[in-house]
């Protein structure tokens, strides 16, 4: 009899599921003698099939073997305990003895229950008369807890609460309302059970008894735990390898089971369509984990619910028509997303063996939430950035900025067609991180927003992005706040970071924003001779992406540092793989300035004096911006050297000597020097000849700096206060740049405008705009005269220099042939088209550029000679006066009153009338009339493909010598497209990259084994 515990009114029958009398179930059938509430009835289920071996399931269960009055059935072979209680509910003499009952216990042969389990589970169910289940707690075999009830997520994963290993202290007691209990110990009145329709003969081994509460709750009912109602579960029955293949997928297949039951019919349908990509992809990534038998199990789990729709279906209307209460009633019941993932970390960590860690991993630990430093910094850095913009958003031009097309569908088309649409277009790579850029635009295009808004965007959270991912680094290897806080000053002002910004340098500007994250991803990762893709290594990878699409010799670099780490080193792959049509070009090109130089328009600038490009100034503007530059260099490599010189005299011998720190000091000299060389490489011309940037080695320099400092000051929270107060006034140095640049409306410090990217008005006029969003593609010819009349000629094809247009690879080979006084066909006609037009215009100058496919020109500059070339255009026969605009003065070209495309139909190849034709960014599908001949102005190349009607067309000799054109025989539909057998082979390879990466991100965690059930 209980103690202060009064008796429940009602009668137990108890259930127990047998596999033949086993030493557990004489175990189980004693533990049930010693209830101190004895049990009113006991059946006993024996599913120990006819042809099992003895000495593998035990002996026959005998009535001579149970306790008097015991009901006996035996079943025979079940799938689970649920096909089992459901035979025996088939029962005559059972049936009656259930349904007379007011409980049922339901009990594994493996269970050991307590004393007074059965007495402290009936006392909790007076709690509430709504009350129609109670699970126990329960133990392992070891002691351990197992579970207190079952926890699980609105999808129907379960969540253990309970931690490996961890011993019962009282921490559970005051659990009461749960979510279900497993089928092992689980008391539930006999009513409600034969009202929901019990168990589920669908699931089983796993999660029957998370489906069987679910409906007792949807019913309207309670399920609560009895934390003093103990219960061993000794799991004989279980796998005795609970990672296997069978029982993983037997654990996902009851998972993907019991998600479809629960999901609303919406839901349900959207989850089905979403499973065609995600369960691919997620077992992708299990496989490229070494993990093919969870791979295995989540895919055959997943295709089993086909064949179990017409089941699914059935149970979701047994679930409808016994449900009284919404879902969203069990909604406080349910793990959030957020607090799974807090509890599965929970789990993960408490795995780590404290031994094991190393101090980068504690330190990390502890200072992970440590936001207040990061956040308030970051804040004030964004804040000073966006005042620093706060006008010039709108429309950025100069410098070496490059916009990108207005929509989102030229820029992806431009991106990964293989063909630049730069001028009249060529075979040349576009620089890589356009392909970037078009993938990350991707997102704002289901909103309408331009793919330019991309790049105000990252312009202005560049200086808090740069802190944040700098803090990344520095607290793997130190918990000074204030040293962090220096460290992410210093990082967020550089002078190479600033000019970049300030001049429209993106890619070099990518480079330093991401280096700090990429060094510390890079570390991280263990030095495997294998690989196995987990999240650390996408995540390093995806940032690698980035830095090497912005720099590609980062990229060839890090691959030859750590060649001796296969774990790393693949890390870099996936961004070599996005430059390889780069590499391929310039090595072809054999164009070796543009593999030096970051993938970016070249754009003049003043250098340092006195070689300061060697140590962080790549340039210089005024006397003012040296100064305001200087201090902050200056306390850099003050500090960092003090720092080493300080760990060299206390260095305990050579055992606490870093290794690496005469490579970081090596690295950060060769980036000087490296930077300094870079300035004195042409890599493009304009009037004059355009200079690489040193700017991304210049970050490369810096960052070693900062972690060789970082590697000398280890234990740098031992310091005292003024050390502390040092850092603070090295953080107030590292923000004089940034605020000098935000007080520039009263104080001139910034870089010079003649070279900088700020707000300017538009550079093509709004007529010229129309013509190159028609179905024409028409271009824009620029005249750019220089003060001493030297003229530069560009054709642009969007609204100004763009990105998606530009290629550093063609950069240096137009500056090769300006130097050498050589040029293709293409160039070499436009220069005498415009030298024609510029002195003594005649009729066939406005027909030739209307070849180029341009339909407006633009004169920039106003001085002698731009006025002297204006006065020769008005006159000019096919060139119609616009006007006096923003972008300068525009003349419309119309040779004898047509308009020229980028695509036309003329009768015959000879010069005459061009029938203009509808005609997208790069390919084009029309209707045409024919016969006659097709002309586009792109540069003849063999991978242009035309069809019509389904043949191909073959290439003709254009009149111009340098365009494309077709033989057309009749009418038809016409298709075109540029086609690279290596570039498709190119484009496959990274969509199985970028499924390699996605699937790393999808599954970056273990599954966590609960075993509760």
């Amino acid at each position: 009899m209980a103690r202060g515990i009064p008796f429940s009114r009602g009668t137990v029958a108890v259930i127990v599921v047998a596999r033949g009398m086993t030493p557990e179930l004489r175990s189980l059938l004693d533990a049930l003698a010693a209830q101190s509430r004895a049990v009113d009835h006991l059946i006993v289920c024996d599913v120990r099939a006819p042809r099992t071996s003895p000495l593998a399931s035990g002996q026959v269960v005998i009535a001579e073997d149970l306790p008097e009055n015991a009901l006996l059935i035996s079943v025979g072979r079940a799938r689970n305990i649920s096909d089992a209680l459901a035979k025996v509910s088939k029962d005559h003499v059972a049936s009656q003895v259930m349904t007379a009952s007011d409980w049922l216990w339901i009990l594994h042969d493996d269970c050991l229950p307590a004393d007074t389990c059965l007495e402290e589970q009936l006392a909790a169910t007076e709690a509430g008369a709504s009350i129609a289940a109670v699970t126990p707690k329960v133990f392992r075999a070891d002691g351990t807890l197992a579970e207190v009830g079952i926890h699980a997520t609105a999808s129907g994963r379960r969540v253990p609460l309970v931690l490996d290993g961890e011993i019962d202290q009282g921490q559970y007691d005051g659990v009461t309302d749960v979510l279900a209990g497993g089928s092992a110990g689980l008391l539930v009145a006999s009513s409600v059970f034969n009202q929901v329709g019990g168990f589920d003969r669908a699931l089983g081994p796993y999660n029957e008894g998370l489906e069987l509460c679910w409906r007792i709750h949807r019913a309207g009912h309670r399920v609560v735990a009895a934390p003093n109602a103990h219960l061993t579960h000794l799991q004989v029955s279980s796998p005795q390898n609970l990672r296997r293949t069978s029982a993983l997928r037997a654990r996902r297949s009851s998972e993907f089971y019991f998600a479809t039951l629960i999901a609303n019919p919406l839901l349900l349908i959207v989850q089905a369509l979403a499973s065609l990509l995600w369960v691919p992809l997620s077992c992708l990534a299990l496989l490229l984990s070494a993990r093919p038998r969870a791979a295995y199990a989540r895919f055959f789990a997943w295709l089993g619910l086909f064949a179990h729709i017409p089941h699914i279906v059935a149970a979701r209307a047994r679930h409808a028509r016994g449900a009284s209460q919404p879902r969203s009633s069990l909604r406080p019941l349910l793990t959030g997303r957020f607090d799974a993932s807090r509890i599965r970390r929970t789990h993960r960590s408490a795995h780590v063996i404290e031994e094991q860690a190393s101090w980068k991993d504690s330190l990390l630990e502890r200072r992970s939430s440590d936001l207040t430093p990061r956040v308030v910094t970051s804040l004030a850095l964004f804040l000073l950035s966006l005042w620093i913009y706060r006008s010039d958003l709108g429309s950025i031009n100069g410098g070496a900025w490059l916009n990108l097309p207005d929509r989102f569908t030229d820029l992806w088309t431009y991106a990964w067609s293989g063909w630049l649409p730069s001028g009249d277009g060529s075979a040349h790579a576009v620089d890589p991180l356009v392909q970037l850029l078009s993938v990350l635009s991707a997102p704002l295009a289901l909103f309408g927003i331009a793919p330019t808004v991309l790049l105000y965007v990252f312009l202005v959270l560049s200086p808090a992005w740069a802190a944040l991912n700098m803090d990344v680094l520095s607290m793997r290897l130190t918990s000074s706040r204030s040293l962090r806080v220096a460290l992410m000053c210093l990082w967020a002002s550089l002078p190479s970071a600033l000019f970049a910004m300030t001049s429209g340098r993106l890619a070099s500007l990518a480079v330093h924003v991401f280096m700090p994250l990429w060094v510390a991803l890079i570390l991280s990762l263990p030095r495997d001779r294998h690989v196995i893709l987990r999240r650390g290594w996408t995540c390093a990878a995806i940032v690698g992406l980035i830095i090497t699409a912005a720099y590609p010799l980062l990229g060839v670099c890090a691959l030859v540092l750590f060649s001796r780490s296969l774990n790393r080193a693949t890390a870099l792959l996936p961004g070599l793989l996005l430059c390889l049509p780069f590499f391929v070009d310039a090595i072809l090109w054999r164009a070796w300035p543009a593999l030096l130089a970051s993938a970016e328009a070249a754009a003049s600038y003043e250098r340092a004096p006195f070689d300061m490009g060697a140590w962080g100034i790549p340039a210089a503007s005024s006397a003012a911006w040296l100064g305001v530059c200087a201090p902050l260099l200056l306390s850099l490599w003050l500090v960092t050297l003090l720092s080493i010189g300080r760990f060299l005299l206390h260095s305990r011998g050579p055992s606490s000597f870093p290794a690496s720190l005469p490579a970081l000091v090596g690295i950060a000299l060769v980036g000087g020097i490296g930077a300094l060389a870079l300035s004195y490489i042409p890599v493009d011309s304009s009037n004059s000849p355009l200079f690489a940037w040193g700017g991304p080695l210049l970050s490369v320099q810096a960052l070693a700096l900062i972690c060789a400092l970082l590697l000398c000051v280890k234990d740098v929270e031992k310091e005292g206060k003024i050390v502390r107060i040092g850092w603070k006034l090295v953080a107030c140095v590292g923000l004089i740049p940034l605020l000098s640049m935000a007080a520039s409306p009263w104080l001139e410090v910034l870089p010079s405008a003649q070279w900088s990217a700020r707000s300017t008005s538009e550079q093509v006029p709004l007529v010229s705009r129309y013509a190159q969003n028609s179905s024409r593609q028409a271009r824009v010819l620029v005249l750019n005269v220089g003060a001493d009349g030297d003229l530069d000629a560009r054709i642009w094809r969007g609204a100004g220099p763009q990105w998606s247009e530009h290629s550093s690879v063609a950069s240096w080979v137009a500056l090769h042939d300006r130097m050498n006084n050589t040029s293709d066909p293409a160039r070499s006609e436009l220069g005498e088209t415009i030298a024609t037009l510029v002195s003594f215009p005649d009729d066939s100058a406005s027909q030739r550029l209307a070849l180029h496919g341009v339909d407006t020109i633009i004169v920039h500059s106003g001085g002698p000679a731009a006025s002297s070339i204006t006065q020769t255009l008005d006159r000019a026969p096919g060139i119609e006066k616009i006007g006096e605009t923003e972008a300068g003065s525009a003349w419309r070209v119309r040779p004898d009153g047509r308009k020229p495309a980028r695509l036309c139909l003329a009768s015959e190849s000879a010069d005459s009338q061009c029938e203009e034709l509808a005609s997208g960014v790069i390919g084009a599908r029309t209707q045409v009339s024919g016969p006659g001949v097709l002309r586009l102005a792109e540069r003849q190349n063999s991978n242009w493909v035309a069809t019509l009607n389904g043949q191909r067309l073959n290439q003709t000799e254009a009149t111009n010598q340098w365009g494309t054109a077709f033989s057309l025989p009749s009418e038809g539909e016409l298709v075109l497209n540029y086609r690279s057998n290596w570039i498709l082979a190119w484009k496959a390879a990274c969509a199985l990259a970028a499924a390699v990466m996605l699937g790393g991100l999808l599954r970056g965690r273990k599954d966590v084994v609960d075993d509760g059930e």
